[in-house]
């Protein structure tokens, strides 16, 4: 997955499989081969954070490699993989919207539609009109 994956928001990843694309089989099927994803958050604590990897273990059987930092700790080591041509990170999640803009300016996010796209909430529906889905994360 590493040698072709672009980033992807964290909780698209985590969460998404449960209602997904066709597309995201070919990415479980790719993961599953590597056996194992690396996860830079800054959004959960750190117990959060290992809960969360543990469970998409169990529920994928691919290994989760949790980085929890603070987001621009995450985001300078992404920007240093970036830089190094290195693909380390697999889901990239900050709490700084900054560092999406950035990302997504570059052109570093996978495209991912939903399967229930149409039952968005209408206010909710085409809010970035790049055609990106925006997740949150909250307790």
């Amino acid at each position: 997955m590493k040698k072709w994956a672009s980033l992807v928001t964290a909780a698209a990843f985590v969460w998404a499989p449960l209602a997904a694309h066709a597309n995201i089989k070919a990415l479980e099927e790719a993961a599953k081969k590597e056996g194992e994803i690396t996860w830079y958050t800054a959004h959960y604590t750190s117990e959060g954070a290992e809960e969360l990897g543990a469970t998409f273990t169990k529920i994928y059987g691919v290994k989760v490699n949790v980085v929890r930092t603070t987001a621009q700790v995450a985001y300078q080591r992404l920007t240093q993989d970036i830089k190094n041509n290195q693909i380390i990170c697999d889901v990239f999640s900050s709490t700084d919207p900054g560092h999406y803009v950035r990302l997504a300016a570059e052109g570093r996010f996978e495209k991912y539609t939903p399967e229930n796209a149409a039952k968005i909430s209408e206010v909710f529906r085409n809010i970035d009109p790049t055609g990106f889905y925006h997740t949150t994360s909250s307790g």
